[in-house]
C-alpha cells in the first residue's frame, strides 16, 4: 500500500487532486466554494485534512494525498482490530479476519477521499456498540462519531445506522437506541441541506435492477476494451465471491445462533440502500465496501488456529490467492488512475492564465475521455468543458472524420458555445492518460488520438502553450480563427 505513494508522482486517484483543492480553498480563503453542493455542505474530512496540513506544515498537501492509502490504513487496521475483538474470542481467528477484510478490498475507496474516513469510522463504531461496556461515556463516543460521520459523508452514516438497526433487531446491541446516535445527526443535517441532495433522490429509481450495474461505456466499432479491464473486474468480484463462499460455511455451521445471522444480515444495508438509490452508479462499490469486514468476520471462523503445515494450507492457499486477486484488481489499472504530475501541472498552467480575468468568460475543452485531475483553483475564472458540451462528435465516433475536420469542427462549436467571444481564453487539453484510458475501454486507438493532437499542432489558429510530460494545452486565437472563417 505504501509502494505507490512511493513510486508514481501522485495520488491512484484522479479525485484526490480535487479534494486537495478543497483543502487548499479552507487553508487560504476559509470557504469552501465548489460546483457540486455536498461539497460545500460535507465538509468534514476537508476541514479536517486542512488541520492536520496546518499542523504538520505541509506546504503541498498532494504529498499527504499520495501516502494517504497507506496512512488511512493503518489506522482501518486499528479499527478492524478492535472491531473484530468484540466478536472473536480467538486471537488468532480476529487477526485472520483482519487480514482477510484488507486483503479482499479492491475497490478502491481507500484514496483522499471522505469515503476512507466514513468507513474506518464506521468500523469503530461497530466495535464500540458490539462492546459488553454499559455506559455513558461509550454512548458519548458513538454520538461523536455520529456526528463526525454525518458532516463528512453523505451515505456512510446510514450503512453504519442501517447495520447498528440490524444487531439490535437480533439483540447484539443494546440499549435499543442506539442506532439513532448515528442515525439522528445524519438525518438532521440532510434535511438542513437537503436542496444539495435533492437531485440525487428520485421515486422512479428505487427497486431498479440498474440501480447495480456500475458505469458503462461505450464501445467504438472496430475496437474492443483490452482484456486488463475485465481480467480487473473478475479478480475484484472473485475474491469477494471466496470470501463469501467462506462466511457461508461458518453461518452453515452455526445457523442456530442469532449472532452469526446478524453478521450475515448486516451486509445487506448497504444493498437494500442500492435498491432506493445507485448513488451515481457507484453506490455497488459502496454496499460492497461495507459488506466485505463482516464477511471477514464470518469467514475468519473457518480456520482454526491448530499448527502444522497441513492444517495451515487452506488458510494460506486461500491468503495467497486472495492477495495475487487484489494485487490485480486494485493496481492493474493504475495507468489511467495515478495522477500524472504532466496532468496537473497543465490545468493549473490554464487556471493561472486565466486567473487575471475577472469576466469568468475563458474556456477549457478537454479532447479525451476518461477522468483529470480537474482541481479547478478558486482563483480560476474558466469554465471546464468536455465534447458533450458543446455537442461535439463523442470520441468513440471520432473516427469517421479526419483530425483536420475534427479539429475545425470542435473549434467551431467552442467558438460559438464561447459566444463568439474574440476576447475569450479558449484552451484545449490532450492527454497520453486519456489516450491510455480510450485504449483500455476501446474508444478511440492511440494512434487517432495521437493524430488529433497533431492536428491541432499544425491548424493556423491553435498556438501550442504548454507541454509536459505527454500532455498538451492549445491556444486559441480567437482573430487567427475569426479570419479564417471569414478568408
Amino acid at each position: 500500500t505504501m509502494t505507490p505513494g512511493m513510486v508514481y508522482d501522485g495520488a491512484r486517484s484522479q479525485s484526490a487532486a480535487k479534494h486537495v483543492d478543497l483543502l487548499e480553498q479552507i487553508r487560504t480563503l476559509h470557504v469552501i466554494d465548489s460546483s457540486v453542493g455536498v461539497y460545500n455542505s460535507w465538509p468534514g474530512f476537508f476541514a479536517a485534512m486542512a488541520w492536520v496540513a496546518d499542523i504538520l506544515g505541509l506546504r503541498d498537501p498532494m504529498s499527504l494525498s499520495r501516502f494517504w492509502p497507506f496512512l488511512i490504513g493503518l489506522f482501518k487496521l486499528i479499527a478492524l482490530r478492535y472491531f473484530f475483538g468484540k466478536v472473536i474470542s480467538s486471537q488468532f481467528q480476529v487477526w485472520v479476519a483482519v487480514a482477510l477484510a484488507i486483503v479482499v478490498d479492491s475497490m478502491g475507496q481507500d484514496y483522499f477521499s471522505p469515503q476512507s474516513i466514513g468507513l474506518t469510522i464506521g468500523i469503530a463504531i461497530f466495535g464500540l456498540a458490539l462492546s459488553k461496556t454499559q455506559s455513558v461515556t461509550k454512548m458519548f463516543v458513538i454520538l461523536a462519531a455520529g456526528c463526525a460521520l454525518a458532516v463528512t459523508h453523505q451515505l456512510s452514516p446510514f450503512v453504519v445506522g442501517g447495520v447498528l438497526v440490524v444487531l439490535v433487531i437480533f439483540r447484539q446491541v443494546r440499549p435499543w437506541w442506539t442506532p439513532a446516535l448515528v442515525l439522528g445527526p445524519a438525518l438532521a443535517w440532510v434535511l438542513a441541506h437537503f436542496d444539495d441532495v435533492r437531485q440525487f433522490l428520485s421515486l422512479g429509481l428505487i427497486g431498479e435492477a440498474a440501480n447495480f450495474r456500475p458505469p458503462t461505456k461505450s464501445v467504438a466499432d472496430g475496437l474492443q476494451r483490452l482484456p486488463l479491464v475485465t481480467i480487473t473486474a473478475v479478480a475484484a468480484l472473485t475474491s469477494v465471491l471466496i470470501l463469501g463462499a467462506l462466511a457461508l460455511v461458518t453461518l452453515v455451521r452455526h445457523r442456530r445462533e442469532a449472532k452469526f445471522w446478524a453478521m450475515a444480515c448486516a451486509p445487506a444495508v448497504g444493498l437494500v440502500l442500492v435498491l432506493a438509490n445507485p448513488y451515481g452508479q457507484e453506490g455497488i462499490f459502496r454496499a460492497t465496501l461495507f459488506g466485505i469486514p463482516w464477511l471477514a468476520l464470518l469467514a475468519a471462523q473457518v480456520f482454526t488456529s491448530d499448527s502444522g503445515f497441513t492444517r495451515r494450507l487452506p488458510l494460506f492457499v486461500v491468503m495467497a490467492t486472495l492477495t495475487t486477486l487484489t494485487v490485480i484488481a486494485q493496481f492493474g489499472l493504475d495507468p489511467i488512475n495515478v495522477i500524472r504530475q504532466g496532468d496537473l501541472d497543465a490545468l493549473q498552467y490554464v487556471g493561472t492564465a486565466t486567473a487575471v480575468n475577472t469576466a469568468g468568460d475563458d474556456y477549457l475543452l478537454i479532447l479525451g475521455e476518461g477522468d483529470l485531475p480537474n482541481a479547478k483553483r478558486r482563483t480560476s475564472n474558466y469554465d471546464l468543458i468536455r465534447r458533450e458540451t458543446i455537442s461535439a462528435v463523442p470520441v468513440t465516433e471520432a473516427a469517421d472524420s479526419p483530425p483536420d475536420v475534427q479539429v475545425q469542427e470542435l473549434t467551431k462549436r467552442l467558438f460559438s458555445y464561447a459566444g463568439k467571444n474574440e476576447s475569450a481564453q479558449i484552451y484545449a487539453l490532450w492527454s497520453a492518460t486519456q489516450s491510455d484510458f480510450q485504449l483500455a475501454y476501446g474508444m478511440e486507438s492511440p494512434e487517432q488520438f495521437a493524430a488529433l493532437r497533431d492536428a491541432f499542432e499544425r491548424s493556423p489558429y491553435w498556438v501550442e502553450a504548454f507541454q509536459e510530460d505527454g500532455t498538451y494545452v492549445f491556444h486559441l486565437e480567437p482573430a487567427a480563427y475569426a479570419s479564417s472563417i471569414t478568408g
